[in-house]
């Protein structure tokens, strides 16, 4: 069962101007067991959850913390799995 704390700012969030609740989740790195507490808006995590891509419900993460809630993994043992994200993909692919 998830465990969320709810916080009722309504001022902003990360610097936006925002009048819904704020939850913060804690989520556990399936591998490396390190704990990131990720905050966001209710609504945006509501709207995810019931299943809008995370990108789009979630814009205001990093694509890290929007992974650790995916796939319950940390960037650092994303980086260690996969490498570094390449930055220049249409390049690369077209060079070869």
């Amino acid at each position: 069962m998830p465990m969320y704390i709810v916080y009722y700012k309504y001022k902003t969030f990360k610097g936006k101007k925002m009048d819904n609740p704020i939850v913060s989740k804690n989520v556990t790195c399936r591998l490396c067991n390190t704990t990131q507490a990720i905050t966001v808006p209710v609504a945006n995590l509501l709207a995810w959850e019931n299943g809008e891509y995370a990108q789009d419900a979630l814009p205001m993460l990093s694509s890290g913390e929007r992974e650790m809630l995916i796939s319950q993994t940390c960037d650092s043992c994303w980086i260690e799995m996969f490498g570094e994200p390449e930055d220049d993909f249409d390049n690369s692919w077209n060079n070869s």
